[in-house]
């Protein structure tokens, strides 16, 4: 959120991965983070995604609000580039409908976190620190990826 704030011309507030407090997305503020999206995919033209605990993907006219995912994606290095990626390959597959590629990819890579969270907590995977000094799991991390891969091939 301070990323897209900051080309909007608000004062976003990040702290490395993390967004600050007062710009994390929320059921209490999902209706001013949905109107600022809009408004910038007014400006801009493109259609806008923020990602947070509630992932929003709008343009000037429709927003959609996207609650799925696991909390553990946010530590997990790479994710935003991942998804980037996955929008990508999504709004190319669907040309003509580019905010609904970009819920779908946004949604498909939330439901590729769940599942990954749900084998690391069933093979009972182990909190690593990597060299970056990020947190993550390290068997969810590899069947993320796999599974981002594998949504993105169809």
């Amino acid at each position: 959120m301070p990323e897209i704030k900051t080309i909007g011309a608000q004062n976003g507030r990040g702290q490395g991965v993390d967004a600050a407090a007062a710009d994390q997305i929320h059921r209490g503020n999902i209706k001013e983070t949905v109107a600022f999206a809009k408004e910038l995919a007014k400006k801009t033209g493109a259609v806008i995604a923020i990602t947070g605990a509630i992932d929003i993907a709008a343009s000037p006219v429709s927003a959609y609000a996207i609650h799925n995912g696991h909390a553990q994606m946010g530590k997990i290095s790479g994710t935003g580039c991942m998804l980037s990626c996955m929008i990508g390959a999504y709004c190319a597959a669907n040309r003509g409908e580019p905010l609904e590629a970009t819920a779908a990819a946004i949604t498909a890579m939330g439901i590729s976190g769940e599942l990954a969270q749900q084998k690391a907590a069933k093979e009972g995977a182990a909190m690593a620190r990597c060299a970056c000094g990020t947190s993550s799991i390290l068997s969810a991390n590899r069947c993320w990826c796999w599974l981002t891969w594998i949504v993105a091939q169809n």
